[in-house]
């Protein structure tokens, strides 16, 4: 018989003997595991919904404060039940993206335990362009550096991702460690030659790092043709019409990959706007345009100016050169030369 606190009787009523003993029975409460928060790890891009999960993070959310228990992790339901078949940290998840594992929770004197499950979750990084094309500037005024926009490689770096924030660094470094980063991204100096690390971030806090160069191009080797000079037409005036492409082989000096456009103005050749069609007819002697040489290949251009000028010569008449003929024929020697300097004025 037992008694209602748990004292057991053992009685023996036949020939009067009897003996009597009591047993305790002390119930201790399995401890009582905590669903804990799902383990979130980064993807690494390529983004293929596996990576390395440190399962311990979660152990103290698990135990709350318990005393004497231990935490193992098991693939299955089953395996968590028996103790069997641990998983060991870090453990690489088998399904992609979301994976549950369960958590056994034991304590150390009886062995009870209690199993909840884990979730685990894998996000994406972003997934940003790569590799990221070079940003080239035209060194066009020849001083060697040029001022970079680096915010200007977000869209062609996010691509079609949303909600991502870019950060720019001189090394992968502070990339990694989100350390230093460049304070004037929209105003940066550099000389080329230069790797910029950029940092993505999405919302869910996941981070890709990439990088792409700075290239300062040159600008084109070519001929400076600085007077171009025509004779006046038939109408002694000042204008005339000049064949500007003529000065073009001369200009490009056989690499023909440069392109020669003739311009009003310095702002005009600058921007590559409003070239003057040939022939053109000047409107002042001698008259400045501007002439730009751009390579088809970089867009980088150099300037310069040119004179077009009208070369009108005025014949004076001069005195009538005299001869005296001794032998009174009408014939003699003439020394035209001698009129030279009348005929040309100077």
């Amino acid at each position: 018989s037992v008694t209602t606190n748990g004292t057991y009787r053992i009685d023996a009523t036949e020939g009067a003997c009897f003996v009597t003993g009591e047993i305790f029975i002390n119930f201790n409460p399995p401890p009582i595991a905590i669903v804990p928060n799902p383990l979130v790890v980064c993807d690494q891009v390529p983004n293929d919904g596996f990576a390395d999960f440190n399962l311990t993070d979660v152990d103290a959310q698990i135990i709350n404060g318990q005393p004497n228990t231990f935490v193992t992790y098991h693939i299955s339901q089953p395996d968590a039940d028996a103790g069997t078949n641990p998983l060991t940290s870090p453990y690489t998840n088998v399904d992609p993206t979301t994976q549950i594992v369960f958590a056994r929770l034991e304590e150390t004197v009886l062995g009870c335990f209690d199993v909840v499950e884990l979730e685990l979750q894998v996000d994406a990084a972003p997934a940003i362009t790569d590799p990221i094309s070079d940003y080239p500037l035209c060194d066009n005024d020849e001083d060697g550096v040029e001022v970079f926009d680096l915010t200007s490689k977000y869209d062609e770096i996010v691509n079609i991702l949303l909600n991502i924030t870019l950060t720019y660094y001189n090394t992968q470094a502070d990339a990694d460690a989100d350390a230093n980063p460049i304070a004037t991204p929209t105003n940066y100096i550099s000389a080329g030659a230069e790797t910029i690390w950029v940092r993505a971030i999405n919302l869910e806090g996941c981070i890709t790092v990439s990088s792409f160069n700075l290239v300062i191009e040159t600008v084109p080797i070519y001929t400076e043709v600085l007077l171009y000079e025509l004779c006046d037409d038939g109408i002694s005036d000042g204008f005339t019409e000049f064949d500007l492409e003529s000065q073009t082989p001369t200009i490009i000096s056989g690499n023909f990959n440069l392109i020669v456009t003739y311009h009003i103005s310095q702002a005009d050749a600058d921007t590559g706007s409003n070239s003057l069609i040939s022939p053109y007819i000047n409107t002042t002697d001698p008259e400045t345009i501007f002439v730009r040489v751009e390579d088809a290949t970089t867009g980088c251009y150099g300037s310069f100016e040119m004179i077009l000028d009208i070369i009108s010569p005025i014949a004076i008449e001069p005195d009538p050169l005299i001869y005296c003929d001794p032998a009174s024929d009408g014939f003699g020697e003439f020394t035209l030369t001698d009129a030279d300097s009348q005929v040309t004025g100077g």
